[in-house]
């Protein structure tokens, strides 16, 4: 039946546009992760949350990433990664980073589970 037809056709462009999200956060992810690093003095840094998420990625989706490391932690140099992340990642892509000491137990859960 035509419905049908448009049913399977929206699911597949929904498939498309989340695969192109996923690839979106991914290299956000990495240019985060390069930024973290820089700040933080640490070469440690995995992605976790949402990309893993069996649900396609929407508006209120983010990049959540944590790092291992006893680098910089003042206001400045947390308010500088920030902006740096936004320049390089753009205000469209929601980033979240954490020092995994501050992770909650869903979070290291989530972590365990699923990470890159």
């Amino acid at each position: 039946s035509e419905q049908w037809r448009k049913a399977v056709d929206e699911r597949m462009r929904e498939t498309e546009r989340d695969a192109e999200s996923r690839e979106k956060m991914l290299a956000a992810a990495r240019r985060a992760a390069e930024i973290i690093k820089k700040y933080f003095k640490t070469e440690r840094v995995a992605l976790y949350g949402d990309y893993f998420s069996p649900v396609p990625i929407n508006f209120w989706s983010r990049v959540s990433l944590v790092y291992w490391g006893k680098g910089e932690k003042s206001l400045e140099a947390w308010h500088e990664v920030f902006q740096e992340i936004e320049k390089e990642c753009g205000k469209d892509v929601d980033v979240d980073f954490k020092e995994y000491d501050f992770l909650t137990k869903a979070e290291r859960k989530q972590l365990e589970e699923n990470s890159l």
